[in-house]
């Protein structure tokens, strides 16, 4: 099985959370590797990926994973640093 094909059997099987630098280590390339997969897939339709962070407060809430010792995670500075991302395999008409 290719890797870009492994990639997105790993996102389909994965239960709750998991990161997708842990998805490049399964599948067995780097972070940027793992990324130009997933915009591959995006493109193709077969993921979809919605930007988590918008609902943060512009402080931070350092309560989300992306905090570190309650200091603001991912909200703390927009357009700037880390952004929660989901990363989901839209429902197929039928399916």
């Amino acid at each position: 099985m290719s890797a870009l094909r492994q990639l997105l059997k790993e996102i389909s099987e994965a239960r709750g959370g998991v990161s997708i630098d842990d998805i490049a280590r399964k599948v067995g390339v780097s972070r940027d590797e793992a990324d130009a997969m997933v915009d591959y897939w995006v493109r193709k339709g077969r993921l979809s990926v919605d930007d988590l962070a918008a609902g943060c407060p512009s402080g931070g809430c350092g309560g989300c994973a992306q905090g570190v010792k309650g200091k603001p995670g991912c909200g703390s500075s927009p357009g700037n640093g880390p952004v929660l991302l989901a990363i989901t395999i839209p429902r197929r008409p039928g399916a």
